[in-house]
């Protein structure tokens, strides 16, 4: 709106509605007359000039559009306190540039990991059928994918409370919640598939016998190729201001920043 040349006269708030289409339920329509009170006061105070505000419908259990947070404030749930405004959101399937990085990082990666098996000369001959080592392989893949992404929903559930959604986007599978995180939140949630399953597959390449060894060590280089991704999300956000609040709704990871 500011580039079209509109001037927000107040943050964006949220009001529950009655199923999709609304009305609002009664106990937020007094506030909903507040809340345009206070637009017509703020509209009068300021200096002519085009103004626009924002309220969206979303339906029972979602709020409409966003509220605003202090920034002393730790999140909980999907909406957030007064003193937050929108500062960018990036959608990594859409943005090139993004998409370019995630796939050079999975396939350096992947490489790497062959380089390591045929460098140090591990065991990755099996007595299995080549059929019956493919369909075990893919099996366990497939598993592991699921694994990855319930690790960040478990880890999503605990620190908001809010139920995550795991769906499947190919070529991924992808987690998002509608619960805004801190930054450090946001951090360990996008590690934590890297971070726990790791070690869980180095033990099983030790702990298993010899036939299920390539298969592990390609569910590691998998697990590890496909934490690209999270990877490049974790630093974005460790350069935030440590101020910032993060949403990643599976398609989309938005940015809100204390109001200056």
């Amino acid at each position: 709106m500011r580039r079209l040349g509109f001037n927000l006269v107040a943050p964006p708030e949220s009001f529950w509605v009655d199923g999709t289409r609304g009305p609002l339920l009664p106990e937020e329509v007094a506030r909903a007359r507040a809340w345009g009170a206070q637009l017509a006061r703020a509209v009068t105070q300021r200096s002519p000039g085009p103004v626009a505000c924002r309220s969206d419908q979303r339906g029972r259990g979602r709020p409409i559009g966003r509220t605003m947070a202090h920034h002393s404030v730790r999140p909980r749930g999907t909406r957030v306190p007064d003193g937050y405004r929108l500062d960018s959101t990036t959608d990594l399937r859409a943005n090139q540039r993004a998409a370019t990085a995630i796939a050079l990082l999975f396939g350096s990666t992947v490489a790497a990991m062959v380089v390591a098996a045929l460098v140090l000369d591990l065991p990755v001959v099996s007595s299995w059928s080549t059929g019956t080592g493919v369909a075990i392989t893919v099996a366990a893949c497939v598993a592991t994918m699921v694994v990855h992404e319930l690790t960040h929903a478990v880890l999503l559930r605990w620190l908001t409370g809010d139920r995550p959604t795991v769906a499947v986007r190919l070529p991924y599978l992808t987690t998002g919640s509608e619960a805004f995180l801190t930054r450090g939140q946001a951090v360990v949630v996008a590690l934590a598939p890297l971070v726990v399953l790791t070690p869980v597959l180095l033990g099983l390449l030790r702990a298993l016998p010899p036939d299920f060894f390539l298969t592990v060590y390609v569910v590691l280089a998998l697990n590890v190729a496909g934490s690209a991704g999270d990877a490049l999300q974790a630093q974005a956000f460790v350069t935030l201001p440590r101020a910032a609040l993060v949403r990643d709704d599976g398609e989309r990871t938005s940015v809100y920043l204390p109001v200056a």
